[in-house]
């Protein structure tokens, strides 16, 4: 995909709690199936995956770095359940697993907490409460469902 749209990284979430200028991501909480994987929103490079032991307030988390045309764009996924399914420098595609919602680090209740940054500071996405404030746009602009993910017949892996 070569523009801003990409997919809703939970297909079976609902919007729990949404954008503001006190928290600048949408938290994405689970529906029928707490297991249905946390998915890529867009094709990129994995650029930090943190742990509960080195994520602090993120817990389980992932950053990925997004090409397309003269742009960039970052996304991170928080809290998620289990150490994520990518390694740094790792190329992912629209819709591949990076890990499971989870509770992890600061958080209140299995979610996603996920949100998009257009950064022109590639430095500022290594610092997560820099990134955190330069994210200023609903990550929902940015998003669509799309129906072709059925996750019905997943797994867990634990």
């Amino acid at each position: 995909m070569t523009n801003d749209v990409g997919l809703l990284p939970c297909v079976d979430g609902g919007v729990t709690v949404g954008f503001t200028k006190s928290h600048h991501a949408n938290d994405i909480g689970w529906y029928k199936k707490q297991f249905v994987p946390v998915m890529a929103w867009q094709d990129g490079k994995v650029i930090k995956a943190w742990t509960t032991a080195n994520g602090g307030d993120m817990g389980n988390a992932v950053l990925l770095e997004h090409y397309y045309g003269n742009q960039k764009r970052w996304s991170i996924y928080m809290h998620l359940r289990d150490v994520p399914k990518v390694r740094v420098g790792q190329e992912v595609k629209m819709g591949d697993a990076l890990g499971v919602r989870g509770n992890t680090g600061y958080s209140h209740g299995v979610h996603l907490h996920f949100a998009i940054s257009d950064l022109v500071d590639k430095n500022y996405a290594y610092s997560y409460s820099r990134f955190y404030n330069a994210c200023t746009r609903d990550p929902m602009e940015f998003c669509y469902v799309d129906d072709k993910h059925d996750w019905s017949n997943y797994i867990d892996p634990k």
